[in-house]
C-alpha cells in the first residue's frame, strides 16, 4: 500500500476534517523533531533560508527559530497549505519570515498546480507542477488530478527584484521540479554556494548541474553522522529519501562532515 493510499483510507476512516486536523497539529510536530538532527549540524543563527515546498510550515518553524539573526524565505503554492503555513507563522509568533504563495522553478510564469485526489481527499501534501510527476499520477486510476492557478518565479530573478545577494541554506521538497530549481537560480548559486537538503531517493540521480558546479552529496545516518554519499554502503540506517549536496569549498564550514 502506498504512503498516498493510506493517507486516504486513514481519512476516508476518521474523516477528512479530522484527518487534517491531526495532519497538522501531528504531523508539524513531527516534521521539527524529524529534521531537527540534520539541520542542527547545517544551520547558523546569521543564515539565509530558502524554503522550497514549505507545506504547512514545520521546517519553516525550525528554521525561524535556529536562524534567529538571519531571514527566512518560504515557499509554497498550494493554497491550503499556504493558509495552514500562516497559521503556523501566527501560532509561534515567527517574526524573521518572508512568505510567498508560489511555486519556485526554471521561468516566472502563471501555471497550474495538480493536486491529485483519491475519493474525497485532496492529497495536497503531494501537489505538484512536474510534467513527469503528474504523468505518473495520470497513470494511477484511483487518482483523480484536480488543479489549481499559480505563480511561479526563478530563484535569480526573485533574489535580483528583492536585492538578495546571499543564500547560506536551501531546502526543496516540490514533488519532482528539484532540477527546474536549480535551473532557474544559476547564478545565485554560483555566486553564493548554498549548501541544499533535497528530496531526492538514494536510487534518483541527482541534477548534473550541482556536480558540474562542483557540489558533492551526502547522506545523514541515524545517529545525525553525515557521511560521503559514495560510502553509505556500509550504513546500516540512513535517510534514503532526502539527500544533502555541500560545495566542495564549503566543507571546512561544517567541521563535523
Amino acid at each position: 500500500m502506498t504512503s498516498l493510499t493510506i493517507k486516504t483510507f486513514i481519512a476516508n476512516l476518521v474523516g477528512v476534517n479530522v484527518f487534517e486536523f491531526l495532519r497538522y497539529n501531528i504531523g508539524l510536530k513531527q516534521y521539527i523533531k524529524t529534521n531537527q538532527r540534520v539541520f542542527d549540524r547545517l544551520l547558523f543563527p546569521d543564515d539565509i533560508v530558502f524554503d522550497i515546498g514549505a507545506n504547512i510550515g514545520g521546517m519553516t518553524h525550525y528554521f525561524s527559530k535556529n536562524c534567529v539573526n538571519g531571514n527566512v524565505y518560504s515557499f509554497e503554492p498550494n493554497s491550503y497549505n499556504y493558509n495552514l503555513l500562516l497559521k503556523t507563522i501566527r501560532r509561534y509568533k515567527l517574526r524573521n519570515i518572508f512568505h510567498f504563495n508560489m511555486a519556485v522553478g526554471n521561468k516566472n510564469d502563471v501555471l497550474r498546480l495538480a493536486i491529485p485526489t483519491m475519493g474525497k481527499y485532496n492529497i495536497n501534501t503531494r501537489s505538484t507542477i512536474s510534467s513527469n510527476t503528474i504523468s505518473e499520477y495520470e497513470m494511477d486510476k484511483k487518482i483523480i488530478l484536480n488543479y489549481q492557478e499559480t505563480k511561479m518565479i526563478t530563484l535569480d530573478t526573485f533574489c535580483f527584484e528583492r536585492k538578495i545577494n546571499k543564500i547560506d541554506f536551501i531546502k526543496e521538497d516540490t514533488e519532482g521540479s528539484l532540477t527546474e530549481v536549480i535551473q532557474g537560480g544559476v547564478d545565485i548559486i554560483k555566486s553564493t554556494l548554498p549548501t541544499f537538503y533535497v528530496e531526492l531517493g538514494i536510487k534518483e540521480n541527482p541534477p548534473k548541474t550541482l556536480s558540474d558546479l562542483g557540489y558533492k552529496r551526502y547522506v545523514v545516518s541515524d545517529d545525525s553522522t553525515i557521511h560521503p554519499f559514495d560510502s553509505c554502503d556500509g550504513i546500516n540506517k540512513y535517510d534514503r529519501t532526502n539527500a544533502l549536496f555541500i560545495h566542495e569549498s564549503k566543507l571546512n564550514k561544517y567541521v563535523h562532515v
